[in-house]
């Protein structure tokens, strides 16, 4: 009856007010587990080099993949809004679209990057990750096709626009929910020199979420923008 449905209601509330620290926490968990699915293997002479670098990537890809799972299976009963989706044209006009504010996007980084390098003197420092990257062999590649460049930014964009964006949707308006979802991606990363471009590029994957209501399209971006950053990683890599 009234009750029931009044009851119901209750609920479903409740969990909607609970949902932003479940996201969050899943976030955390994931990028727990995926430290530990590659501690045993990063400790200094613990294995040869190419055996480290194969069971690092194998360590992600088995991470991540699990996660997907984990995720498939709890995000058709979060209590969201539905997202409107969009026709496949409206998701390929985005797509493109997004892809150009991408484009962009790291053009702008990039001039930013060499004027600090001009006239500051001032070079990022390479992260760990990507003098793995930088240094594979062509059996290697595979893994870094598998891992950074399709299971990562699938379950990333399930985790962060699917789960967290969507969750702080439900209390504050997109562009808030947008900006701090954003911010969230951008800090976990724990890349201090990287974080602008992050947040940037993570407001764009928004974007393309909220245009299309589908992640497949983030995940495409996300993916393309992975496949970039090793292919330059690996074309720059001392022969």
């Amino acid at each position: 009856g009234a009750m029931s449905d009044y009851k119901e209601t209750e609920n479903t509330e409740l969990l909607k007010k609970t949902l932003v620290w479940i996201s969050l926490g899943l976030i955390l968990a994931y990028f727990i587990t995926m430290g530990l699915s590659i501690l045993p293997f990063v400790e200094r002479g613990a294995v040869p080099k190419s055996l480290s670098k194969t069971a690092i990537f194998s360590g992600l890809a088995l991470n991540a993949f699990i996660w997907i799972l984990l995720a498939v299976m709890y995000l058709p009963r979060a209590p969201f809004t539905k997202l409107k989706v969009s026709t496949l044209s409206t998701k390929a006009k985005v797509l493109f679209t997004c892809y150009g504010l991408t484009f962009l996007a790291l053009l702008f980084f990039s001039g930013v990057n060499f004027l600090l390098k001009e006239f500051l003197d001032y070079t990022p420092e390479i992260q760990d990750i990507a003098k793995t990257i930088s240094t594979s062999t062509s059996k290697e590649i595979v893994l870094l096709i598998l891992t950074p460049i399709t299971l990562i930014p699938i379950i990333e964009e399930i985790l962060f626009r699917g789960l967290l964006y969507r969750s702080i949707k439900e209390h504050t308006r997109p562009i808030y929910a947008a900006i701090l979802s954003a911010a969230v991606f951008a800090l976990v990363h724990m890349e201090p020199q990287a974080m602008p471009q992050l947040f940037v590029l993570a407001l764009i994957f928004t974007y393309a979420y909220e245009k299309t209501g589908s992640l497949v399209v983030p995940a495409l971006l996300h993916a393309s923008n992975n496949l970039l950053a090793v292919t330059v990683l690996l074309s720059s890599a001392p022969v």
